[in-house]
């Protein structure tokens, strides 16, 4: 057993197991995943949907997405693809929706069973670039592991689930990787991966999430590197700005017929700049109380509110409270180490970034909506910053919590949980008046008693992970075991709740072709699309027929 745990592999494995098993059902159990990707469709929120709901009459988001996919392969398959092609989505340019390279599956997989595929291995992805990031900054394989899934499962990922937000993000943790080596190693040709990786979040197209990651990244660079500059040291320094400035170049050539058609069609759809300002558009610091608990406010993307002022996926965001607790933890640590303090910092920088922009607000947040617009008033995609930071923080926890300590290491250990108990004190007690407004409005709205029961998961995983720490710190538990069990933590919380949020169709449930499908094929001459107000048919799903579809 001792050797099978001590496998370089086995956390690869799990990696891939984990991701398979959150999403069988559209892999291996013949469901296919509706596009729908809203948490509205999962327990508790569903309770609160209206009795009329139907996904008939659900939202047109879900046009927006999987139908435009399938037809632009079914385009390129026949070779009939244009790069601005304006015969998809109702007039939108096929390149308007960008170019995922998760997307590639829609080219070889099935229509009904793509959109799965595409979303497990984005989670893959995201899972792996983190703990490559990881790995990068010397963490162990089991924190790298923990660190990965923590991001690949956090609110962030599963929200916007086949949205071109969770496409850029999972990106994300390759552009720290990228600028990470560069720092180690400052060569010429460290400018590649990075341009590599940019270029592919703005294919992805949503540049507002794109600015907020690049933003992070060069705050994490200038923190990695400004105690050489604070020594005088500016020799590496200059040559980590002679890479990103090549790297800015290949970046522009590797985007290039991207960018040159996105300025032709910037009015076009979701991406386009919407802001009204320049204002502050920050979400209000009582809902980062999410982060704990997904249920804390709830508030139903699609139905009527459970309470709470915006739809859950622009407002709230969920990192689990292991998570959270392991992030502090590893903030702790990291802080006390020599080797890690100019890494800690820099990921502590990033997440603060994130909590100013996206619910603190302030002058920070109007100069970011100047430049990248809000999307409908709102700021919150900023928290992207916030689940990178913390999902890195808490590999850097779990690694330290199941690393072998020396005797002599102990009073570091010590010096750690004190600086995090600090810092976490401090955090408690500025959340203090959000826990109140937080009090009063599910108090005013009858939901406190429902609230604090739908988060009995997050409290119980809190419990789990002091357990842990203090079976660790009294050596009732081996370094690896420690390890090991904490990952199941992260694991199981995250996944319990991010598994009833796809929509799964089953195949006894999967649509097939009606008589009134042939009746509208028939009527429509060729070029001509199905349009009007109604929701005709299934969303997202005209496309499976060979139906040009002009809503949403």
């Amino acid at each position: 057993m001792r050797r099978f745990l001590g496998d370089r592999r086995l956390p690869a494995l799990v990696a891939v197991a984990i991701v398979v098993f959150a999403f069988w059902r559209a892999l291996v159990g013949g469901g296919s995943l509706v596009s729908h990707d809203l948490v509205a469709t999962a327990a508790p929120f569903d309770a609160h949907r209206p009795a009329s709901y139907t996904y008939e009459n659900g939202p047109g988001d879900p046009i927006n997405i999987h139908a435009h996919w399938e037809p632009l392969a079914d385009d390129i398959r026949s070779g009939e693809f244009g790069w601005w092609n304006p015969s998809l989505g109702g007039g939108q340019p096929s390149l308007k929706a960008g170019v995922p390279i998760f997307n590639v599956g829609y080219l070889f997989a099935p229509g009904w069973f793509a959109p799965g595929l595409v979303a497990a291995i984005r989670a893959l992805v995201a899972v792996g670039l983190m703990a490559g990031f990881l790995r990068a900054i010397g963490t162990g394989r089991i924190g790298a592991l923990a660190g990965g899934l923590a991001f690949g499962f956090s609110g962030f990922m599963v929200g916007w689930m086949n949205w071109p937000h969770s496409s850029i993000a999972a990106l994300a943790p390759g552009l720290l990787w990228a600028l990470e080596r560069a720092i180690q190693d400052p060569r010429l040709r460290r400018s590649v991966p990075i341009a590599a990786v940019v270029a592919a979040m703005v294919w992805a197209n949503f540049p507002q999430v794109s600015l907020y990651v690049l933003l992070g990244a060069a705050a994490y660079a200038v923190v990695r590197v400004a105690p050489e500059l604070l020594t005088g040291d500016r020799s590496r320094p200059l040559q980590l700005a002679l890479v990103g400035v090549i790297a800015a170049v290949l970046m522009v050539g590797l985007a290039a017929p991207h960018l040159i058609g996105f300025s032709e069609y910037l009015d076009w759809a979701d991406t386009s700049h919407r802001g009204q300002g320049p204002n502050d558009s920050s979400a209000g610091a009582e809902y980062l109380l999410s982060a704990l608990a997904p249920s804390v406010w709830g508030a139903d993307a699609v139905g009527a509110p459970w309470f709470g002022e915006g739809n859950w996926v622009e407002f709230n965001t969920h990192l689990g409270a292991s998570v959270l607790l392991l992030a502090l933890a590893g903030l702790g640590a990291g802080l006390v180490d020599r080797t890690r303090r100019s890494v800690t910092a820099a990921l502590a920088v990033v997440g603060l970034l994130g909590v100013l922009i996206a619910y603190l607000g302030g002058p920070l947040g109007t100069a970011m909506d100047s430049i990248v617009g809000s999307q409908g008033g709102l700021m919150t995609q900023a928290k992207v910053l916030i689940a990178i930071a913390a999902a890195a923080m808490a590999g850097l926890g779990v690694d330290h919590w199941a690393s072998s300590w020396h005797e002599g290491d102990r009073s570091h250990v010590r010096s750690g949980v004190r600086l995090a108990a600090l810092l976490g004190s401090v955090a408690g007690i500025a959340m203090l008046p959000s826990v109140r407004h937080w009090f009063q409005a599910a108090r005013a709205a009858g939901t406190v008693e429902e609230s604090v029961a739908t988060s009995t998961v997050a409290v119980l995983a809190a419990l789990a992970v002091v357990g842990v720490l203090v079976a660790r710190w009294r050596r009732w538990v081996r370094p690896s075991a420690a390890g090991w069990a904490l990952v199941s933590i992260v694991a199981f919380e995250l996944l319990f709740f991010a598994m009833p949020v796809p929509t799964i169709v089953s195949r006894a449930e999967r649509l097939h072709a009606t008589p009134a499908h042939a009746v509208v094929q028939q009527a429509l001459d060729p070029g001509e699309r199905l349009a009007g107000e109604g929701r005709t048919f299934f969303p997202a799903t005209t496309s499976h027929f060979d139906i040009d579809d002009a809503r949403g």
